[in-house]
């Protein structure tokens, strides 16, 4: 049997918390009280406070329109990327000139010659690799078109990846003996990827000032200096300074995101310096019939112990599509990482396009558009509040776009509903 059921409200507007509304799931909400009062979830993470993604709590984040983002978006993933290239105790700002300058000492400290990062930011994937990585990212995608398309973050991925070898040579991205050099290039070659467009679609006239650059030797310093000039010479008071390049930069966290922070290669790894979640009795363990994030079944783990979350991704036999990890690192920011159903640590996850069918996200981007505060636009929110960001169970034409994995619930495990408006 199932330890306790919750059936969570989300606020008067949300009408239900069962959507099939058979007869088990009206017991189920009547047990919610006494099973709240027992205690079954001993760290009253539901429901979740919606003021969870604010840093103002002064302001009502489920209110449309009371909350202004003061970062821009593009200079909030700036900034989350100098923090994952930066050592954890380093305060890191909002401001985009500093976080130009300080991207730029980053890459100066990596030893990585100018010369030698620009002449590596200009390599590309050919053909083969990119068809290869394509094939690779719709494995296991339910309902994908076989001839989808790399995104325009996927191509920047599959370019990263051939530049990262290139620099610190094959096997970086597993962690292996080069790891530490890669760890290098990531920081030298951050520089142009956060900073400019990619290599091919330069203008001749950037391309002689970057070369000069490199050859000069002062890339490090020329190249955020001369980009956040431009950026403010077109900045007004309402667009704001943005020198950076927001795809570029979601790709640079997909590839050197898990390479400087040291994420595991495998699920094996990650129960050995974590703790086997699966087995310990020091991790709750809920189950969440219809998650709000991927409209199916997801078993959710939290430590009692560190500061790690982990979600796995349950298909319709009741089998883990994928795991998904959160790691909260000691100054709050947190690491997104995504596990295939072999394993391995993958770049990629699934998300619902409709029913049954696959949208292909990059992590940690596809994460971070949930685990933020909307106004800092910090990505330090651990357990999201749906109120807040307004996710709601979709019907197309009259059908459900979400899978009921409430069979697949294990002895002594929490389940969890989620009272949400059907849309």
């Amino acid at each position: 049997m199932v330890a306790a059921v919750l059936s969570l409200a989300a606020g008067a507007a949300c009408s239900l918390a069962s959507p099939s509304g058979d007869a088990s799931r009206t017991q189920a909400q009547a047990q919610a009280s006494d099973v709240a009062s027992e205690g079954a979830l001993p760290q009253a993470t539901y429901p979740v406070d919606p003021h969870v993604h604010v840093e103002d709590k002064a302001l009502d984040p489920t209110t449309p329109g009371a909350v202004k983002a003061r970062v821009l978006n593009a200079v909030a993933y700036a900034r989350y990327g100098v923090q994952t290239l930066s050592k954890d105790d380093v305060e890191i700002g909002e401001d985009p000139s500093t976080l130009a300058t300080m991207l730029g000492a980053l890459g100066a400290a990596s030893g990585v010659p100018a010369s030698r990062t620009v002449s590596i930011y200009a390599l590309e994937a050919t053909d083969a690799q990119s068809e290869s990585y394509r094939r690779h990212l719709l494995e296991g995608a339910h309902g994908a078109s076989p001839d989808l398309p790399l995104s325009p973050v996927g191509r920047r991925i599959v370019d990263l990846e051939t530049q990262i070898t290139a620099c610190a040579g094959p096997g970086a991205r597993e962690g292996s003996s080069a790891s530490a050099t890669a760890e290098a290039c990531c920081a030298a070659l951050a520089v142009p990827w956060f900073l400019l467009d990619t290599a091919s679609k330069l203008d001749a006239a950037s391309r002689s000032t970057l070369d000069t650059e490199a050859r000069l030797g002062t890339l490090y310093t020329a190249l955020p200096a001369r980009r956040v000039a431009e950026a403010r010479a077109r900045a007004t008071e309402e667009s704001g300074l943005q020198p950076f390049e927001h795809q570029n930069i979601k790709a640079f966290l997909a590839v050197c995101g898990p390479i400087v922070r040291h994420a595991p290669a495998t699920l094996d790894e990650l129960k050995a310096r974590y703790g086997d979640f699966a087995q310990s009795g020091k991790w709750v363990t809920e189950l969440h019939p219809i998650s709000m994030a991927k409209m199916a079944a997801r078993r959710i783990y939290r430590s009692r112990e560190t500061k790690i979350s982990v979600a796995e991704s349950i298909g319709e036999a009741c089998e883990v599509r994928e795991t998904e990890v959160i790691v909260e690192r000691p100054n709050g920011v947190l690491d997104f990482w995504s596990f295939g159903a072999s394993g391995a640590r993958e770049l990629h996850g699934f998300f619902p396009a409709k029913l049954r069918v696959d949208a292909v996200k990059h992590t940690p981007d596809a994460c971070m558009g949930c685990h933020y505060k909307l106004d800092s636009r910090a990505f330090d929110v651990r357990a999201p509040s749906f109120v807040a960001l307004g996710l709601e169970l979709r019907r197309s034409q009259g059908e459900p776009q979400w899978v009921d994995g409430s069979s697949c619930a294990k002895e002594s495990e929490t389940v969890i509903w989620h009272a949400r408006p059907i849309d």
